[in-house]
């Protein structure tokens, strides 16, 4: 068997022991007790909130610390100075079934007048202005324009041939500013005969020097292609044995003495 080997004390030891102790924990130090924690109740889940609605009201400015800025006063159109200007009054249309009062229609912009149509020959004069205007285009001339006026004032003198002058050829020697061509035959004859009848004096004309090869006639030619003649009109009149007299008038007259005619 094994025994303790650890001596004993006396009386007196013991004794003493179990005084010490109690000293020594009377003499140790106090040490907080730590407090124990607590356990929190449960908390209960937050009801959902309803929101009231909001009935729009007035809204009220907060006042502010700006200053005030002076706003000139609108000015009414119909107050301003000078001549007072109604406005138009608005009518509400007749409730009982009529119509409203008509109002202006728009107006359209002036326009400008129209532009004359130029009055060609017409009959046995078709084509004169035509065969006049193809000759001056060889030589760069500005085309004529038929007159009535013009018309009627050679027609008149064609006529006078026939009844005062026993149907004999002879130029008006009251023409005023007028040049004058004159053509006369037994044969009726288209109106591009006739201008080609003037127009073939050409080959005589001279065209550099301006002036007419001695012993023939070139005048017939130059009036037709004359620089300066804008307007023509002509007329026929026929005899009782059928001999027809051309007669047209230029405007204003060529053939001046010592001017090229194109």
């Amino acid at each position: 068997m094994m025994l303790n080997s650890a001596p004993r004390l006396s009386t007196a030891a013991a004794l003493a022991a179990s005084l010490i102790v109690p000293a020594l924990a009377l003499a140790a130090p106090k040490t907080k007790a730590k407090p124990q924690p607590t356990q929190k109740a449960p908390v209960a889940p937050k009801a959902p909130t309803v929101k009231k609605p909001v009935t729009k009201g007035p809204l009220v400015k907060k006042p502010t610390n700006k200053p005030k800025v002076k706003t000139k006063p609108k000015v009414d159109p119909t107050k301003r100075k000078g001549k007072l200007i109604k406005r138009p009054s608005k009518k509400k249309p007749d409730g009982g079934g009529g119509t409203p009062p008509p109002s202006d229609p728009p107006q359209d912009p002036p326009q400008d007048p129209p532009t004359p149509t130029p009055q060609n020959e017409t009959g046995a004069l078709a084509g004169l202005s035509a065969a006049h205007n193809t000759e001056r285009a060889l030589v760069g001339t500005a085309p004529l324009t038929w007159s009535p006026s013009i018309a009627g004032f050679a027609q008149q003198w064609a006529e006078s041939l026939v009844n005062d002058n026993a149907c004999m050829i002879a130029h008006n020697s009251n023409r005023g500013t007028y040049g004058e061509n004159l053509f006369w035959t037994t044969t009726p004859r288209s109106t591009e005969y006739v201008v080609a009848q003037w127009t073939k004096e050409k080959i005589h004309y001279n065209a550099d020097t301006h002036t007419c090869a001695q012993g023939q006639i070139c005048g017939h030619y130059t009036q037709v292609v004359w620089h300066n003649t804008t307007e023509i009109g002509c007329g026929m009149a026929t005899c009782g044995n059928g001999t027809q007299i051309w007669v047209c008038n230029y405007n204003p007259t060529g053939n001046y003495y010592g001017q090229p005619a194109f």
